[in-house]
């Protein structure tokens, strides 16, 4: 969107402690149809300390690439796009950038983001490949905490996981699993 870089860059050069910007995004649909997109992730726009942000990037991404602006200086010393992840690279990136500096939250949609069935996404949720691609990310995320000497974020890894394994189950496959779980649940509540 147009005001998209001249927010950023106001933004940053604004907080000499943040090294990204993350913006808000109006998803479109293939036809360019506004759909109903996902909630905003702050109540507010915000700067968040890196040691406030780190065990959030822990739990969930934030930003895809068209919402999201790196200062140079912080995206290098973060050791740019990681190729070890072929759909978190931004999740991982946004979390290594955190490592170094201080993230700006602009609860404003100054991006667009293309949403329809037939992406790689979509693809990879439907055979669980995201769900392995996310463990192993946020192993890999752990690692990065710890020796970056973050151990509060460190500390997320098991809560997240506790909710990885149900998630999977829930978005991957024909939907036979859902079918099996909801009778499980309702099984567990009338105690038979």
């Amino acid at each position: 969107m147009p005001d998209f870089a001249a927010r950023c860059v106001g933004v940053l050069e604004a907080h000499r402690s943040a090294g990204l910007v993350v913006c808000e995004r109006e998803e479109i649909d293939a036809e360019g149809r506004t759909l109903d997109g996902p909630p905003f992730f702050y109540d507010q726009s915000c700067l968040v300390p890196s040691e406030s942000q780190l065990p959030v990037l822990m739990m969930t991404g934030m930003g895809v690439p068209c919402q999201v602006m790196f200062r140079r200086s912080v995206f290098a010393a973060s050791g740019g796009f990681s190729e070890r992840f072929s759909h978190a690279f931004d999740w991982h990136s946004n979390f290594r950038c955190v490592l170094h500096a201080d993230l700006v939250y602009l609860r404003e949609r100054l991006a667009k983001y293309r949403v329809f069935p037939g992406n790689s996404t979509a693809a990879m949720t439907r055979n669980l490949g995201m769900s392995m691609e996310h463990y192993l990310l946020l192993l890999d995320l752990r690692d990065l905490a710890v020796a970056h000497g973050h151990p509060r974020a460190a500390a997320g890894l098991h809560p997240v996981l506790g909710q990885l394994g149900p998630l999977a189950v829930a978005v991957g496959g024909d939907g036979e699993h859902r079918r099996r779980r909801g009778a499980l649940d309702r099984r567990g509540r009338d105690g038979v």
